[in-house]
């Protein structure tokens, strides 16, 4: 599970992300982000829409994948960064293994890996 100091939860920071971050389109989702300060952490929110599935438990299965995702990522990622994944309509028909390796291509062509490692 990804720790509370990590999750970006109030609307008033996905709102600060949104309006004046940065974003990476990919195939299956965009990536916003939004460099706070100094902070000793980064913070990550995930949006999935009613148009993606109108099932909830469906957005939630797709939230909790890239939430697992960011989770083995969080320590090789540069910290004082806000980052909000939004899904896009492919996303249901990715394998793990496929979101996994484009969120961290995402993250490399950003430059926001603070170390190399291998996948």
């Amino acid at each position: 599970m990804l720790s509370k100091i990590n999750r970006l939860t109030k609307e008033r920071d996905f709102a600060k992300v949104a309006q004046f971050g940065r974003s990476l389109v990919l195939p299956f989702l965009v990536i916003r982000s939004f460099k706070r300060g100094d902070e000793p952490f980064s913070r990550f929110g995930f949006v999935v829409s009613k148009r993606i599935s109108k099932l909830a438990p469906r957005r939630n299965y797709l939230k909790r994948i890239m939430r697992e995702i960011v989770r083995g990522l969080v320590s090789d990622i540069s910290t004082g960064y806000d980052f909000v994944f939004i899904a896009r309509q492919p996303i249901k028909s990715i394998k793990f293994l496929e979101l996994k390796e484009s969120i961290y291509k995402a993250f490399k062509k950003m430059n926001l890996l603070s170390s190399e490692r291998e996948k």
